[in-house]
């Protein structure tokens, strides 16, 4: 889920592994015309031609596969973008087979660098000034350097940072558990 221009896809399909993706719309990638003839990635169903009519104006969206049709679904870097948890984890449970497994990595709040914007603790102090200040210092992507507003207009418009506790506790609510939990490293 989120597959982008489905790269991962193609590392998986090389390892002989039976994968597809799907996302809202498809970044720029070596594999992407070749992924989307060979329908191995496909775009998620809503009405609305961007990324913010999923976020905004038609939070009901369906993952262009059958129920019950994969044992494992993944995404990485996907969940702090979804604005409607609920609604993801149902499209989860939909397309999983019973036992089936998902398998989400995203970045926490509270990363010392946000993975968007580069701006150190981004997620957790999303304010103007803070932003403008460590744009100016170059404490973010060289695509934000003295774009403190666009930086975080990014942030506003394009990410929802839950706590992982309130994430943990939507999949669980759901019917989802818990199995495993990296450790965690603290410098």
């Amino acid at each position: 889920v989120g597959c982008g221009a489905g790269d991962i896809v193609s590392d998986f399909l090389s390892n002989d592994y039976d994968a597809f993706g799907c996302d809202v719309t498809f970044k720029p990638g070596s594999q992407r015309e070749s992924l989307i003839d060979s329908k191995r990635i496909k775009k998620i169903i809503y009405k609305g031609n961007t990324r913010e009519d999923v976020q905004e104006n038609n939070p009901l969206y369906t993952y262009p596969f059958s129920d019950s049709h994969f044992d494992v679904l993944y995404s990485r870097a996907v969940v702090e973008h979804v604005f409607n948890l609920e609604e993801f984890i149902q499209e989860n449970l939909r397309v999983l087979k019973t036992g089936g497994i998902a398998i989400h990595y995203f970045p926490s709040k509270w990363s010392f660098i946000e993975c968007h914007t580069g701006v150190i603790f981004g997620a957790a102090f999303q304010n103007l000034t803070y932003y403008k200040i460590m744009c100016s210092l170059g404490l973010c992507f060289s695509k934000y350097k003295n774009k403190g507003q666009d930086a975080l207009n990014y942030m506003k418009n394009s990410t929802h940072y839950e706590s992982n506790r309130s994430i943990r506790s939507a999949f669980q609510k759901a019917g989802l558990y818990l199995v495993d939990e990296p450790n965690h490293l603290v410098i």
